[in-house]
């Protein structure tokens, strides 16, 4: 078997423009060629997803009566290590009726956080001062 070759002739600019056009494909496929480098060893520090957890009908049970003593929602969350959300639908499922934070200020309380407000404290100065959060805070301050 024959092989038949060609020459072509190019002009200087067609002969710089394949060059670097061959250079260009050159460096691409060195690139393709040399495998990735490897990942960095992972530890995490702390599990991605938070684990499920179902209490069972006595820790229910415990947990309502909790709530019903006085633990807030989120330290029954903190306590049987599930979301205060959850925490929320359990009691909602037993019909407990929640507790109103917004009543955890008095009207006294309340009359002196709007003072201070005046006098140019910041909301969340106010909120750490009585215990609450400065959304609630926000909420229940007359101006």
């Amino acid at each position: 078997m024959s092989r038949d070759i060609t020459m072509v002739v190019l002009s200087d600019t067609d002969e710089k423009k394949w060059q670097t056009a061959l250079t260009a494909a050159h460096s691409v496929l060195l690139a393709a060629a040399s495998s990735p480098p490897a990942a960095p060893d992972y530890e995490a520090k702390a599990a991605i997803r938070q684990e499920q957890r179902r209490l069972k009908r006595i820790e229910v049970k415990t947990l309502v009566a909790e709530y019903r003593g006085g633990m807030s929602t989120y330290q029954l969350a903190a306590k049987w290590k599930i979301n205060r959300h959850t925490v929320v639908a359990i009691l909602d499922r037993n019909g407990v009726k929640q507790r109103s934070y917004s009543a955890k200020l008095s009207e006294a309380e309340l009359t002196e956080a709007s003072a201070l407000r005046r006098e140019g404290w910041s909301v969340n100065a106010l909120a750490r001062r009585y215990g609450i959060s400065p959304g609630t805070m926000k909420k229940r301050l007359v101006l």
